[in-house]
């Protein structure tokens, strides 16, 4: 997607188009990213005009519906999603997701909403959570979970996972070291007599 600032003809057909979207019951953030994208990415010749434009908002509205009853993404959510992908799409990505790791299913579809293209992302973030939760099997199942979830969508998954691992057995070890500093005597042979209560 392009930055920086839209050209005035563009800004004001944005706002044009993000106006009819949103009076068809839509959130004023999701109309407003699907006008920029409409504004940024078609010619002036494929804008359409404002009857179009309330068209596109009652699929969206209808869009949001589904999304809402089928997945039960909340609203920040759908307004990330749909300027991306369509509801069938999100609908089925979350269900393949969830297939593969239920419990991590939710956290990858977030992470994957932030990019330019959430199915690409989410899959590649979904592999490396697996082989990362994978390697780190023979540790712990749980902190290998813990530690793949940290680190999936790091640009470099394997090496942050090794370093959270190595940080996660310095923290068990020093906690280890505490609690035999704490330890009583008895716990090293020596009897330590017992005091009744007064």
């Amino acid at each position: 997607m392009r930055r920086g600032a839209l050209p005035r003809l563009r800004a004001h057909v944005r706002d044009e188009i993000a106006k009819a979207i949103g009076e068809q019951g839509l959130s004023t953030a999701l109309a407003r990213r699907v006008a920029l994208q409409i504004a940024l990415k078609l010619d002036s010749g494929e804008w359409g005009d404002r009857t179009v434009w309330i068209a596109i908002g009652q699929l969206l509205r209808d869009e949001v519906a589904r999304l809402r009853d089928r997945t039960g993404l909340s609203d920040r959510q759908i307004e990330t999603v749909l300027p991306k992908l369509s509801a069938r799409q999100a609908e089925e990505f979350v269900a393949e997701l969830a297939q593969t790791d239920r419990t991590i299913a939710r956290t990858i579809f977030n992470a994957a909403l932030e990019a330019a293209d959430p199915l690409t992302a989410g899959r590649r973030y979904l592999e490396e959570y697996c082989r990362v939760a994978g390697e780190l099997q023979t540790i712990d199942v749980g902190v290998a979970r813990t530690v793949a979830n940290a680190a999936f969508s790091a640009r470099a998954p394997r090496e942050k996972a090794l370093d959270l691992s190595r940080r996660f057995a310095e923290i068990v070890e020093a906690y280890k070291d505490v609690r035999r500093a704490k330890r009583p005597a008895s716990a090293d042979g020596v009897r330590v007599p017992r005091t009744r209560p007064a």
